[in-house]
């Protein structure tokens, strides 16, 4: 019979954010996610379009598309990546 199993998945960002362009810098914070599937249905990683991102713009992991059959375990407002002004950090 099939279980459930609560796994780690690297999260993968994909593209070239528009707002690099005007001197954004992204961040991955966080690398990997927690999800909870079925265990013969573990992604191999979930991977993130940044391609649209902005300054300021920040995915959040309830942001991240997951399959269908994986139930986030990480906290939904962990944040994944976020493009920010390095002249205006503090």
């Amino acid at each position: 019979p099939a279980g459930r199993a609560t796994v780690e998945v690297v999260v993968e960002l994909r593209g070239e954010p528009v707002g690099v362009k005007d001197g954004g810098v992204l961040k991955q914070n966080l690398k990997r996610v927690t999800l909870d599937c079925p265990d013969y249905r573990i992604p191999k990683s979930i991977q993130v379009k940044v391609g649209a991102m902005k300054v300021g713009d920040v995915v959040r992991a309830s942001d991240l598309q997951l399959p269908d059959h994986a139930v986030l375990v990480t906290a939904a407002d962990a944040v994944v990546a976020e493009l920010y002004d390095p002249r205006k950090a503090v």
